[in-house]
């Protein structure tokens, strides 16, 4: 049987988590490395970025509900959604607050609204997920960042969009679609064929390195002394990694949540800054800058953070000895 962190001591899951991240983080350098040395054509974040879009995304939400979602979870899933509606809606009103205080320019105050509310669930909070807990804890986490993922295709792309467009059109994406049509499967037990599964598990396999290095090949675009940002770009960063993730575990402790449902949370607001202030940003025709600073910075502390936040999280809701 496959042992997950929870399942070692305090210490070795700061180590185990610090060592999985760095798996993950060297193919962010060598993404970095190879837009910098002009090895790959500028070209090639469209073509990562639309395998990940279109198959390896899709790919992992399908399997991942397909083989978890049951009649008997029905109930439970419906108040971890509602847990996770409650966090989503007083995160983002908080982030409103908060981006008042970084910036002037309307512009880049929604950066860090944005930056503040969504934090890097599906390129680095699944593979994480998966690698430290396994699918059946990355089941459980999907479920709770559906909100998360509707708010990114509707509210979000309307507030990083400075001509503050939107359509129905951009929630009808692939992720979306393949993450319901793993429900419908695994609420109706259908079978799927193995070799349909097996070539599902490729693809989900692919996930993880992929986004990584459209990562590191998105922000190769900007001279590392570019990246590191200015005093209040490390401020935002800690509000990101440490601030909010123990505020909302106070929080769902004092009104006694679930255990289960408090480590999902947590770790949730414990990854850093996404890539969406910086794609969404530049799609629209905006100053990718300072999201592509808060991002770079945020993924270099959260090499210390994540794992701290993760260790102590455990040890706290009594996972480990």
């Amino acid at each position: 049987m496959n042992r997950h962190v929870r399942d070692y001591p305090l210490f070795e899951q700061f180590s185990i988590t610090a060592l999985q991240l760095i798996k993950l983080f060297s193919f962010i350098a060598a993404g970095y490395l190879l837009r910098r040395l002009s090895l790959l054509p500028d070209q090639t974040g469209i073509v990562l970025s639309k395998l990940e879009v279109y198959l390896f995304l899709p790919a992992l939400c399908f399997r991942t509900m397909a083989n978890n979602f049951r009649p008997s979870v029905i109930k439970e899933q419906s108040t971890m959604l509602l847990i996770s509606l409650a966090v989503l809606s007083v995160t983002f009103l908080l982030s409103r607050l908060l981006a008042r205080f970084f910036t002037a320019d309307k512009n880049i105050r929604e950066v860090y609204s944005y930056s503040f509310t969504i934090p890097n669930l599906g390129y680095l909070g699944y593979p994480l997920v998966l690698a430290l807990f396994g699918e059946l804890t990355l089941f459980h986490f999907m479920v709770f960042t559906i909100p998360y993922s509707i708010f990114i295709y509707t509210v979000g792309i309307y507030i990083l969009n400075p001509n503050r467009s939107w359509s129905f059109k951009s929630m009808i994406n692939p992720s979306m679609i393949a993450l319901f049509l793993g429900i419908a499967a695994g609420l109706g037990n259908i079978r799927m064929p193995s070799v349909v599964m097996e070539t599902m598990d490729l693809a989900s396999d692919c996930m993880a390195p992929v986004a990584m290095l459209l990562t590191g090949f998105v922000l190769g675009a900007f001279l590392p002394g570019r990246l590191l940002g200015r005093l209040k770009v490390h401020v935002a960063t800690w509000i990101r990694l440490i601030v909010l993730p123990l505020g909302v575990f106070a929080a769902l402790r004092l009104f006694q949540v679930n255990p289960d449902t408090i480590m999902l949370a947590v770790i949730l607001l414990a990854m850093p800054f996404g890539l969406n202030t910086v794609i969404f940003t530049q799609t629209t025709g905006g100053d990718s800058t300072e999201g592509a600073q808060l991002t770079f910075v945020s993924y270099i502390y959260s090499l210390f953070t994540v794992p701290l936040v993760i260790s102590l999280l455990l040890h706290l809701l009594g996972y480990s000895t």
